[in-house]
């Protein structure tokens, strides 16, 4: 039989040998966002396995250039606490 890996396990490898086609973090960080469901900061974080500080500071310039916007909240696993949520495109109030 074929070695089965987890879809969590294969889609980490496949992030890793992804990640070396972007040249920048935030390039790598909008992709991260356009493929992952409802993705908090901590989801991106964990997903691109750069450090925290990194992820916030693009996930902030790719909202301040409008491509991403906070597309709503959900309750985060980890703290359980309430947090956005992105998605990739602008958001309703750049539409306005």
């Amino acid at each position: 039989g074929v070695d089965e890996m987890t879809v969590a396990d294969t889609s980490i490898e496949a992030y890793h040998d992804l990640q070396d086609k972007f040249e920048t973090q935030k390039e790598w960080v909008l992709y991260c966002v356009g493929h992952t469901y409802k993705p908090s900061s901590t989801d991106i974080t964990n997903v691109s396995k750069l450090p925290r500080s990194s992820v916030t500071g693009r996930l902030n310039d790719l909202e301040k250039s409008n491509a991403i916007h906070k597309a709503g909240k959900k309750m985060c696993p980890f703290t359980h606490c309430m947090v956005y949520y992105y998605a990739v495109g602008p958001g309703k109030e750049a539409e306005q």
